[in-house]
């Protein structure tokens, strides 16, 4: 089928770029209206002359744009103020020992009897396999494996954290 149709196909691409390629010719002139047009016998050109601008100040109303109708601000001075307590008289908080994330992932119960639970931990991006008595991140001693949980003591503080299965 394309070989029957070449000859046209080429026959009309070269038309079409003959046609894009080929500039318009220039409209015709009416030589009427040329001949009817006046031409001046001696065209004076004024000067250009610089522009005089008045400059105006703008009127003051004695206003602030910014205030948006408060009252201005009071000023005090340092020296005026009654001093601070003491630092003996604040309480002082004890500061949380921060230690890595630790998540709970999953419990494994083994097929032995009795069953054995391996707690699968999440220790910031490691991932830890704890048994009963199994120390984790250094801080935190395994407890308890439970069904529905893992009870973690902290070394450090003596205090008893619980991590729930979700």
């Amino acid at each position: 089928m394309l070989r029957m149709h070449a000859p046209w196909l080429t026959l009309a691409t070269g038309l079409v770029l003959t046609g894009c390629v080929a500039e318009p010719a220039p409209p015709p002139l009416r030589r009427d209206l040329v001949a009817a047009r006046p031409t001046p016998a001696s065209a004076v050109v004024e000067p250009i002359r610089p522009l005089e601008r008045q400059v105006v100040t703008p009127p003051v109303h004695g206003r602030d744009p910014f205030s948006f109708g408060m009252t201005p601000a009071v000023r005090i001075d340092p020296k005026a103020l009654p001093p601070l307590p003491p630092p003996e008289g604040l309480p002082e908080l004890p500061l949380p020992e921060v230690g890595p994330p630790v998540r709970l992932l999953g419990i494994v119960t083994g097929r032995e009897t009795p069953p054995v639970r391996t707690a699968v931990l999440s220790v910031g991006a490691d991932l830890v396999l704890a048994h009963v008595g199994d120390p984790v991140a250094v801080r935190y001693t395994v407890e308890e494996i439970s069904d529905d949980g893992v009870s973690l003591v902290d070394a450090a503080a003596q205090e008893h954290l619980r991590l729930p299965l979700k």
